[in-house]
C-alpha cells in the first residue's frame, strides 16, 4: 500500500506537468602456478578480519610509504616479521607493468612480472589490481594462496591504492564476508562517479570565481555546494582547514594531527592523495545530519592547484537512501522539458543486480525498500540534467521519505491510477 501511495504521488505530479505541457517548475594469460612457503615466519590465522579493518591497515601503509620513501617502506613490506604484518594481514606491492615489488612470504617472486597471471576461475587478477588501483583505490575480488592456512587456494578480497603515479600497494582478507556496506558502496560506480563530479564541479567554481570567493560559497550552508548532509570541505597541503560548513569554528585549524577509531591519520592520507593524482578513502567522521554522530564515510579527494586541495564523501549509511529535495526539485524540471518536447509519461526502472540489492530482494511482496532510477528517454534538443547520485528512496521514515517497493528488474511505467506500475 505504501508503494502504491507513493506512485500516486509521483503519478499526480506528472499528470500536472503533462497537463500544462509547457511548465518550468524550479559522485596470452598465465595460470597462477602453485606456491609454497619460502619464508621461515608465516602470518597467523585468526578470527575473521572485517573489510573495514583491511582498509585502514592499507591507508596506514599508504601513509607510511609517503613518511619514508619507496625504498624504506618496500624493506618493510617485505618483511615477514615487520609492523605490516597483522595476523592475516600483509601488504603486496606491484608496479604499474605488474613487476613484484612486496610479497613478505613469497619472496622468490620478487621482481617477477605477474601482469599476465591468473587465478584459478582465469581472472588476470594483477590486471584488475592495477586497473582498479588507477581508478583512484578500491576493492579487488579473486583467488589467492592463504600462507596462514598452509598456501590453499581460498576467495580473497583485496583493497588496493596507488601510491604515486608508478606503483601500488594493496592487502586481502582470505574467504571474506559475503555481504560489507563499505565494499558495496565503495564498488558502486555511480557513488564513485558522483564524488568524482561533485569535486570536479567545485574546482571548475574555483578555477572560475577564485580562492576567495569559492572557499566562501563551500562555507555557507545556503550556498550551492552543501546538498543536504553531502558537502564540500577544503584544506590547505598542511592540514589548515579552509572549507567545513557544519563546523565552522574549525576554520584556520590545522587538523593533520588527527585518526579515527581504525587509527587512519586521515586528513595527512587525504593530502598525500591531493599531491598524487586525487583517489578515494575511507574514514570515519561526524555526521551533520544525524547529531554529528561518528559515522564511517567515504570520500573523494583531488586538488585544485599547489596551494589547497578539495574533498566530498558521502556517509556509507546514506547510500541506499540519496534522493534529495534537490533531486526532486530537478527530476520535475526535467520532466517538464520532457513533457513540453514529447508529451510521454518518463519512465521508472527498477534495476537489480547492481550490487545494491540481492535479486531475492526483489518483488518479494514486502516493504523492503528497492533502489530505484528515473530515467527520461532522449529527446533531440531536450538536455536531461545529470543524476547527482545513485538515485535510492529513503528507508520507511527516514527524513521524511516513504518507502517505495521494487519490481522486477526492467522497465516500468507508473500507472495512470497509482496502483502497482506494469511492465511496460
Amino acid at each position: 500500500m505504501r508503494s502504491q501511495a507513493v506512485l500516486f504521488v509521483i503519478t499526480l505530479v506528472l499528470g500536472a506537468i503533462l497537463g500544462a505541457g509547457c511548465t518550468t517548475p524550479g559522485t596470452p594469460p598465465q595460470t597462477q602456478p602453485g606456491v609454497t612457503p619460502t619464508a621461515s615466519l608465516i602470518p597467523v590465522s585468526g578470527s575473521p578480519v572485517p573489510p573495514e579493518q583491511l582498509v585502514a591497515f592499507v591507508e596506514k601503509a599508504y601513509e607510511y610509504a609517503h613518511d619514508h620513501g619507496k625504498e624504506a617502506a618496500l624493506r618493510e613490506f617485505n618483511n615477514p616479521a615487520g609492523r605490516f604484518v597483522e595476523g592475516e594481514l600483509y601488504i603486496f606491492a606491484y608496479d604499474t607493468r605488474g613487476n613484484t615489488l612486496a610479497l613478505p612470504f613469497q619472496p622468490d617472486l620478487i621482481g617477477m612480472n605477474r601482469w599476465n597471471q591468473t587465478d584459478a576461475a582465469g581472472t588476470a587478477f594483477i590486471q584488475e589490481i592495477i586497473r582498479t588501483a588507477q581508478s583512484g583505490g578500491g576493492f579487488v575480488h579473486y583467488l589467492y594462496a592463504d600462507p596462514s592456512d598452509n598456501f590453499r587456494i581460498k576467495p580473497k578480497l583485496s583493497y588496493v591504492m596507488m601510491v604515486d603515479r608508478d606503483w601500488l600497494i594493496g592487502s586481502g582478507i582470505y574467504e571474506p564476508p559475503g555481504d560489507s556496506l563499505i565494499v558495496r558502496v565503495g564498488a558502486d560506480p555511480l557513488v564513485r562517479e558522483d564524488l568524482r563530479s561533485f569535486v570536479g564541479e567545485a574546482i571548475a567554481y574555483a578555477g572560475k570565481h577564485g580562492k576567495d570567493a569559492a572557499i566562501r560559497e563551500f562555507n555557507d550552508r545556503n550556498g550551492t555546494f552543501v546538498r543536504g548532509n553531502r558537502y564540500i570541505y577544503a584544506f590547505d597541503y598542511r592540514g589548515t582547514t579552509l572549507a567545513l560548513p557544519f563546523q565552522p569554528q574549525l576554520i584556520g585549524t590545522d587538523l593533520s594531527g588527527l585518526r579515527d577509531p581504525f587509527g587512519v591519520n586521515y586528513t595527512r592520507v587525504e593530502i598525500f592523495l591531493a599531491q598524487h593524482g586525487g583517489g578515494f578513502i575511507f574514514f570515519h567522521y561526524l555526521n551533520p545530519a544525524r547529531n554529528m554522530t561518528l559515522e564511517p564515510k567515504m570520500s573523494y579527494i583531488q586538488q585544485v592547484d599547489d596551494t589547497w586541495w578539495l574533498g566530498t564523501g558521502i556517509y556509507l549509511r546514506d547510500w541506499e537512501k540519496v534522493v534529495t529535495a534537490d533531486d526532486l526539485a530537478a527530476f520535475v524540471r526535467e520532466a517538464s522539458a520532457y513533457a513540453a518536447a514529447a508529451g510521454n509519461a518518463p519512465m521508472i526502472r527498477y534495476p537489480s543486480g547492481e550490487g545494491h540489492f540481492p535479486p531475492a530482494a526483489q518483488d518479494t511482496g514486502d516493504d523492503a525498500v528497492h533502489p530505484v532510477r528515473v530515467v527520461l528517454p532522449a529527446v533531440p534538443g531536450v538536455p536531461l540534467g545529470k543524476a547527482r547520485g545513485p538515485a535510492a528512496v529513503a528507508r520507511p521514515g527516514a527524513e521524511g521519505h516513504p518507502p517505495v517497493r521494487g519490481g522486477r528488474a526492467g522497465w516500468h511505467r507508473a500507472a495512470p491510477d497509482g496502483g502497482r506500475p506494469g511492465e511496460g
